[in-house]
């Protein structure tokens, strides 16, 4: 979070719409990859999956357990 405000600090301290634009992509490519690293983490970990197969994302945001 520290990073968006500094880059927006720049952004309207410089008027720039190109590194606004640049902004823009650069804090999707990262809200993606947290999204794909999550995914990745639950799908390699056979506990964390068996909890998603059951009880869905709800489930793995609660801490349900495995076994029910």
């Amino acid at each position: 979070m520290l990073l968006h405000f500094v880059l927006y600090l720049i952004i309207y301290a410089t008027g720039s719409k190109v590194l606004y634009i640049l902004t823009f992509l650069l804090c999707s490519c990262l809200l993606q990859f947290k999204e794909i690293s999550f995914a990745y983490e639950v799908l390699t970990n056979p506990e964390k999956r068996e909890v998603y197969d059951r009880h869905g994302f709800q489930g793995l945001k609660e801490g349900a357990s495995a076994d029910g």
